[in-house]
């Protein structure tokens, strides 16, 4: 006669449990990433107002459609001033941003984790007047209105000066004031007569002042005078350590594109940035966006040479532009 198998109460909570037990874990197995998926990251992506932000339109606007750039969920923030954008950049809160190239030399100098991976635009600063001039060395004696002395306006006309023979104080007069506006303003009232601009002010000037003309194109004239392809890098675009190699090469690519789109759809991008809050461009035009420089080229050998050219007079006429000294390679995330 078979007999009955009684289990009783307190096996039959541990049987359970075991049971759960392996559900559980069986279920975790499955939830598990496939081998190999990055994770998805979010991180603050900022750039300055004005032509820069233009160039970075069609990224931030696809950024907002919800857009991951490679494994990143970016927000996005235009920074109205130099100062607001150097404050996030030395809090180390963007994972990416566009800054002119001196104070990504800044922040790397201070340890801050950045690295420049492409550029964002090269120079972009002219002379006008209403006369014929034909080289630099035919400003002897006259007074250059301008902006920016110790900065890379002020910097970049005395060494070019400078390389045209002309010592500036001496030669020529760099009449210096306050901002770029005041500079714009002081021409377009007849006071200044020869004036250092840049776009897209220059393209407010040329349509408001008849007779206006561009007498030298200063980044055309650096790279005469310093035997360089591109001329001196303005802008560039900046990511933090912590971001992936495929991130930062996504970012890059992405960046590029949105810089390109402004050339070939330039009315529809303009308006697009307008409505994105970016100021200052209401009076460019093609002709201003070409003079703007724009790029976006991720870094070769030789733009890495043009980085390194510029980065050396800097150290040498304003060394505190760039936190003391020339970066040494180590700034330079090159894929």
């Amino acid at each position: 006669m078979a007999r009955t198998l009684r289990v009783s109460k307190a096996v039959k909570i541990m049987l359970m449990l075991l049971i759960l037990g392996f559900a559980l874990g069986a279920f975790a197995a499955c939830a598990k990433e496939p081998e190999g998926t990055a994770t998805t990251t979010e991180g603050l992506f900022v750039v300055p107002d004005g032509i820069t932000a233009l160039g970075a339109s069609k990224l931030l606007a696809n950024i907002k459609a919800g857009e991951k750039v490679g494994n990143v969920v970016y927000t996005t923030e235009i920074a109205a001033t130099t100062d607001v954008l150097s404050a996030r950049i030395l809090a180390k809160e963007p994972l990416a941003a566009i800054v002119p190239s001196n104070l990504a030399a800044t922040a790397y100098t201070k340890g801050l984790g950045y690295k420049i991976a492409a550029v964002g635009s090269f120079g972009s600063f002219y002379i006008v007047s209403k006369e014929d001039i034909g080289n630099l060395a035919d400003l002897e004696g006259r007074t250059i209105y301008s902006h920016g002395k110790g900065l890379t306006p002020g910097i970049v006309l005395e060494e070019l000066l400078a390389g045209a023979g002309l010592t500036p104080g001496t030669d020529v007069t760099i009449e210096y004031i306050g901002a770029a506006s005041e500079v714009v303003s002081t021409f377009v009232s007849g006071k200044a007569e020869i004036a250092l601009v840049a776009e897209p002010a220059l393209s407010n000037i040329l349509a408001k002042v008849p007779g206006v003309k561009i007498n030298f194109d200063l980044n055309k004239v650096w790279q005469e005078q310093n035997n360089s392809q591109y001329g001196y890098p303005q802008s560039v675009l900046i990511v933090r350590d912590d971001l992936s190699d495929a991130d930062a090469q996504a970012l890059v690519g992405a960046y590029a594109a949105s810089q390109a789109a402004v050339g070939t759809d330039f009315a529809v991008i303009k308006t697009q940035a307008a409505d994105q809050g970016v100021t200052g461009i209401d009076a460019l035009t093609e002709d201003g966006l070409t003079r703007s420089n724009l790029s976006g080229a991720a870094l070769n050998d030789d733009l890495i040479q043009a980085f390194k050219d510029f980065y050396e007079i800097l150290a040498l006429k304003a060394p505190n532009t760039i936190g003391g000294s020339a970066p040494n390679e180590g700034i330079f995330r090159q894929f």
